[in-house]
């Protein structure tokens, strides 16, 4: 089984989203402007042996950075590239599997119009394995038995991506690149060049990479894969991770981006999140932008190393490396987790290409930090044994699930132990909600195709009652998943792309290093403020995490310190230590006692604030208290200017000017709402004292991205709830100041 380091947790390096995106800004400008004029990238530097090979690279950079190949400049060099097909055809001996292999990964970034560019040097791929007595590559297509470990991960590489395009490779061809990696490993687990020398990091990583791809390829649909092979991948890992040394290829610390590509290549098909207890991108990106030539008028314009086959490197793992992680396997010790080793991969494949947007999964080990999975929304847990969670692990899985992820379970062969001990797992972490089946009403039916859930078979899940925290699905996903073969209308795709569709927000999902929590720096403490979450008989608190990212916000940018306290909603004015701010959450509609109402009133009355919001937005709370005050006060609650200090964070530093906000998907469409806040308050003493929102709030906070909500998208939710508190603590602030100087303090 794959192995996964723990280790302990800490804030993560600081590369930043904007970082990478202005990186890749500088290489793309770079790259184009050493273009030649004749539309290629071609070097005298590169061997005449390699013709193409440059500019495919480049090329390739391009499209994995987000280029259209439609853009003029990238639409000649591509012409470029059929130009060299057309030389080779005259002159078969300039062909070079470098430069071929390379081309198909272009091939198969592109639309179908290019596809027969992509059979073309997918045959000459296969013909060139069949010429070398081991059934592996050379430079060129000749009669060959040179081993060179290099050159057949590439081959290996391009096709493979013309596989995943339909292409048929035999068999026999994937037997051969097997046999060649198992008998070229050595036994320390690494491999070298040329199977004569030390193992290398590059290399390590190329036949780790090949021997994923055989298994992927060969035994899809197997009842079991071979030992020798499960422990040639196992043994791979365990010399990657003891070596590992962050940017520098061991053991000598040449060829760096070349190796960045090949550590990024075998991370993305095995799912590895970290390598050697690092998290490989985050080493990887900080070692390009340390090394990259910025834009300060100089003429590289932000190139890396030398020549521009570096610089397409660098854009290659930044790019493809960077793309969004949406799932995370989870890696249980002493479980068999990993039976189907390429379900999650299988599955994230195919949304890639439902969503016209490359995908990310990686695999999570339950012993490391919860923190470290959030950027994943949804972790998978399979298995065909029951499972058994220590305190620990039953602890940092109920964090990562406040934290706004889900988790899909999903029992190997219909295991029946498996699925008991899910249900067993469920009600220790959430003794308040009960497992129930999942009608045909819900979006893992609906979101984007429409289901028939008697097709589906029993799923069932666990809700707080705005989202679901888990889903058990009994059929046997990862049987179908781990084939590869793709049948639309019934079984886990369509499923698997509802629910993506579904934690998304329809495929809103940033890249990466974008996590959805934000880490507490260290600073000084400039004050203190209390946020009081109200208890009344009813779902009071369904997200007890979302204040927290608030806080973190408040914290780092203006050293205000926010603890929360849960105060009982009718002891709330005669409370001594009043919260600046109160929040009254709920989802369904309500009726509050009068000792209820009459304590939030003298509480406002008070200089007290009180937020009352429907948690998900799509109930009744927020509008039914509403009513309860317009009645009880005989007036009605008035919108919120822009001039208002909340929206418009005038006074208050480190607020945000919102001019304007954004909605989540469903609520533009269901709300019909623009891009002004949807905030309105019943005013004491011209003050906005009582501040109703019936669209969602919380689940921004916590920086969930569900589809069904109807409320404020992650930023707005946030920007929105730091301007509230520290409109609040300003308020409780000149209230104290007030209060003192009247009683001559």
């Amino acid at each position: 089984m794959l192995l996964v380091l723990c280790v302990a947790f800490d804030a993560p390096a600081s590369v930043t989203e904007s970082q990478i995106a202005a990186s890749i800004e500088g290489m793309k400008r770079y790259l184009y402007a050493v273009q030649n004029k004749t539309g290629d990238w071609e070097s005298k530097s590169i061997a005449a042996s390699h013709s193409g090979g440059q500019t495919a690279l480049v090329v390739l950079s391009l499209l994995l950075a987000g280029e259209s190949h439609q853009n003029p400049r990238l639409s000649r060099a591509i012409n470029r590239l059929k130009d060299f097909m057309k030389e080779e055809s005259r002159n078969p001996e300039t062909m070079s599997t470098y430069a071929v292999s390379v081309r198909t990964h272009v091939w198969s970034a592109l639309p179908d119009e290019f596809h027969p560019w992509l059979l073309r040097d997918a045959k000459w791929l296969m013909d060139t394995a069949k010429q070398h007595q081991f059934g592996t590559f050379d430079y060129q297509r000749h009669k060959s038995s040179r081993i060179d470990n290099s050159v057949t991960q590439y081959g290996t590489l391009g096709l493979w991506e013309a596989a995943k395009r339909g292409v048929a490779v035999p068999d026999t061809i994937w037997q051969a690149l097997q046999a060649h990696f198992i008998g070229g490993q050595q036994a320390n687990g690494g491999w070298d060049y040329n199977h004569t020398a030390d193992p290398t990091g590059s290399m390590t990583a190329a036949g780790l990479t090949a021997l994923i791809i055989c298994r992927q390829q060969r035994y899809g649909r197997a009842k079991a894969i071979p030992e020798p092979l499960v422990s040639a991948i196992d043994r791979g890992h365990v010399w990657l991770n003891r070596n590992f040394d962050g940017p520098r290829n061991p053991p000598f610390g040449s060829w760096n981006y070349y190796y960045l590509v090949s550590i990024e290549r075998v991370a993305l098909a095995g799912g590895m999140g970290e390598i050697g207890g690092e998290d490989w991108y985050r080493v990887g990106a900080r070692y390009i932008l340390d090394q990259q030539v910025t834009d300060d008028g100089r003429s590289d314009q932000g190139s890396v190393g030398r020549q521009p086959w570096q610089t397409a490197f660098a854009l290659m793992f930044l790019s493809r490396g960077n793309y969004p992680v949406w799932v995370g396997k989870v890696a249980v010790p002493g479980l068999r987790w990993n039976i189907r080793p390429d379900d999650v991969h299988s599955m994230t494949s195919y949304l890639s290409d439902v969503a016209e947007r490359e995908l990310n999964w990686k695999v999570v080990s339950v012993d490391t930090a919860p923190e470290l999975w959030v950027n994943a929304p949804v972790l998978y847990l399979t298995s065909s044994d029951a499972v058994e969670l220590n305190a620990d692990q039953q602890r940092r899985l109920q964090r990562y699930l406040d934290l706004g992820g889900i988790l899909l379970a999903n029992p190997v062969g219909g295991s029946t132990q498996f699925s008991a001990s899910i249900r067993r797992l469920a009600l220790r972490l959430f003794p308040r909600f009960r497992m129930r089946p999942l009608d045909d009403a819900h979006p893992i039916f609906t979101s984007l195709h429409r289901l028939d859930v008697d097709r589906t078979g029993p799923i069932h899940g666990v809700s707080n009652g705005v989202r679901e925290l888990i889903i058990l699905v009994e059929g046997d996903w990862s049987a179908s998943l781990q084939s590869g073969v793709r049948r639309g209308g019934f079984g886990p795709w369509p499923l698997a792309t509802n629910l993506f569709v579904y934690v998304t927000d329809r495929g809103r999902i940033p890249g990466r290093l974008a996590s959805s929590f934000e880490h507490r720096i260290r600073r000084p403490t400039t004050g203190h403020a209390l946020l009081g979450r109200l208890r009344y008989d009813g779902e009071w608190l369904p997200e007890a995490a979302a204040w927290e990212q608030t806080a973190n916000r408040l914290f780092n940018r203006t050293g205000l310190n926010v603890r929360t306290a849960d105060i009982e909603l009718e002891s709330l004015a005669t409370n001594r230590d009043g919260p600046a701010l109160a929040h009254l959450a709920g989802i369904d509609s309500v009726h509050l006692a009068e000792l209820e109402l009459a304590a939030i009133e003298r509480y406002a009355r008070g200089g007290g604030t009180v937020l009352v919001e429907t948690v998900g937005g799509r109930g009744d709370f927020a509008t039914k208290v509403e009513r309860q005050f317009a009645d009880r006060l005989g007036t009605a609650a008035v919108p919120l200017s822009k001039q208002s200090p909340i929206i418009s964070g005038e006074g208050l530093e480190g607020a945000d000017r919102i001019g304007r906000v954004s909605y989540r998907r469903r609520a533009t469409a269901v709300l019909s709402v623009r891009s002004r806040p949807r905030l309105a308050a019943f005013h004491f003493d011209g003050r906005p004292a009582i501040i109703i929102s019936r669209e969602d709030l919380t689940l921004g906070m916590l920086g969930t991205r569900h589809w069904d909500v109807l409320g404020y998208d992650v930023d707005s939710a946030r920007r929105l709830a730091v301007n509230l508190m520290l409109w609040c603590h300003a308020q409780r602030v000149n209230l104290e100041r007030e209060m003192a100087q009247a009683s001559g303090g």
